[in-house]
């Protein structure tokens, strides 16, 4: 390749760098047109894993059922001074299993939170209760907790959103199978290093079986299941979108679709 070329091809992308290496998989997607029809791997999971295991929180939960639900919160369950904190409810559609995820923007170190992120398991004998679910947030703002957005990603959900709406929470549907700029916000904070969360075998796990499928769409292997990352996901999102901390880049190269830039500045 004449070097001429490719110094001009290096100083063509330079701008580029930043949002390749916020998001890679995404970039070999969008940039380079890769992934069309085949199964790859879309979390670097060793990122994540780095993150828990440097990571001074814990779980907020002293101890759960049998089917996942919070019985017994730890004395630390309190909110964050001036945080405003959004919740993601993803409702499988077999109705075997439910992600719930919360958690808030940390101003002082330009960080996305996630307080708490938890599979609901149902039971032979028990189905998933979406009202010990919604009492989860009521029990938050009991302890003072600012709840900015409750959402719910299911067919299930409408009568969760308008019972949360009676009572004053405001509540959305955000689809995460039909959306990317979920699980894509939540890749790029991680790959930025501006995410933090307690130690959490479930959320890696789910992390480490994620594929993207047709270059368009995150979803998980035959055995495995992904109801705690979009719930993560989802909290990112809204994170990101009610923040005001990212905004579409309206930047196109070719034919390729604009990306998402997502970019946390530190407060003064």
């Amino acid at each position: 390749m004449n070097l001429r070329h490719f110094a001009g091809l290096s100083a063509a992308m330079e701008p580029w760098k930043t949002q390749i290496e916020k998001n890679k998989h995404k970039a070999r997607r969008d940039f380079a047109g890769i992934a069309s029809g085949a199964k790859n791997p879309y979390f670097n999971s060793d990122g994540l894993a780095e993150i828990m295991n440097n990571s001074m929180m814990s779980c907020p939960v002293a101890q759960f059922d049998e089917q996942g639900y919070p019985m017994r919160w730890k004395d630390s369950w309190k909110p964050a001074l001036f945080s405003e904190y959004f919740a993601h409810v993803d409702l499988a559609l077999n109705r075997d299993a439910a992600g719930f995820a919360v958690g808030h923007f940390d101003k002082k170190r330009a960080l996305v939170i996630i307080d708490l992120a938890i599979e609901i398991r149902a039971t032979q004998e028990k189905d998933i209760n979406f009202g010990r679910i919604r009492s989860i947030i009521f029990y938050m703002r009991q302890l003072g907790f600012r709840i900015g957005c409750v959402s719910y990603d299911g067919w299930q959900s409408v009568d969760s959103r308008q019972i949360l709406e009676s009572k004053g929470i405001h509540a959305e549907y955000l689809s995460i199978d039909k959306n990317m700029e979920p699980y894509d916000t939540f890749l790029s904070f991680v790959n930025l290093k501006q995410f933090d969360t307690y130690n959490n075998p479930v959320l890696l796990t789910e992390s480490r079986g994620l594929e993207m499928l047709d270059g368009r769409k995150v979803d998980h292997g035959p055995l495995g299941s992904k109801n705690v990352t979009d719930a993560t996901a989802g909290v990112c999102f809204w994170m990101a979108e009610k923040m005001g901390e990212s905004k579409p880049a309206h930047r196109v190269i070719s034919n390729v679709r604009p990306v998402r830039a997502v970019v946390i500045k530190h407060s003064i």
